[in-house]
């Protein structure tokens, strides 16, 4: 069953390309619950080859896969932008809890802005860090009214460095497991031989004794 989830999601990255990283990016934005962590991890675990060297690895994680995802997440990010920019507080109060963000959240955030330059400086970096919400910065972003250009440019920006840097990652790991799966493999068929004859002698034994004569 792993074999074949594995194969499918091998295949649908690879068929539809630069598609389904833009998909992908989109779902990851306007959907909470999917962690961007882990999606562009296992993006670049199953979307480049393990067996390439690092420069080619390097070329796709921050080609094609960060270029495509960005845009996708630039596109979901737009549409929380443009909820919180013409909805503002009340409707972060109302609707904010289904999208995981709380309006504490947002007013924390605030106290860092109206820096001038220094607030597209923040929006980059808070993108770029992969374990921070992303989704509470295009709320933010929207809430404090940032200009659309800055923040299309940021979002894309910080995004770029995020998705290109975990995938590159998801990459290294599927490289590190691929020189263990042969190891492994050998492990689990070798404990299976060994429970399978385990169960043979087992019961071999029982059926011996069952046969044996009774003595009065």
């Amino acid at each position: 069953m792993i074999q074949e989830t594995t194969v499918f999601i091998q295949s649908f990255l690879v068929s539809y390309g630069t598609w389904a990283f833009f998909l992908l990016g989109f779902m990851e934005e306007v959907f909470f619950f999917i962690p961007s962590g882990l999606l562009f991890l296992a993006i670049g675990f199953f979307a480049i080859d393990v067996a390439a060297p690092f420069g080619s690895a390097l070329a796709q994680a921050f080609g094609p896969i960060a270029f495509a995802g960005s845009l996708g997440v630039l596109a979901g990010a737009s549409i929380m932008y443009a909820l919180a920019y013409w909805g503002g507080k009340p409707l972060i109060l109302k609707f904010g809890k289904y999208c995981g963000v709380r309006w504490e959240e947002i007013e924390k955030m605030q106290r860092f802005f109206g820096r001038g330059y220094a607030d597209e400086l923040i929006l980059i970096f808070l993108r770029a860090i992969p374990i921070f919400p992303i989704s509470v910065v295009s709320l933010l972003c929207g809430t404090v009214r940032i200009r659309p250009f800055a923040f299309a440019v940021t979002t894309f920006a910080g995004t770029v460095f995020r998705v290109g840097t975990l995938s590159l990652f998801g990459w290294y790991v599927g490289r590190e497991f691929s020189l263990y799966a042969e190891k492994i493999a050998l492990f689990e068929q070798v404990v299976v031989g060994v429970a399978v004859i385990a169960c043979i002698v087992f019961f071999v034994v029982r059926l011996k004794r069952r046969k044996l004569p009774i003595n009065h």
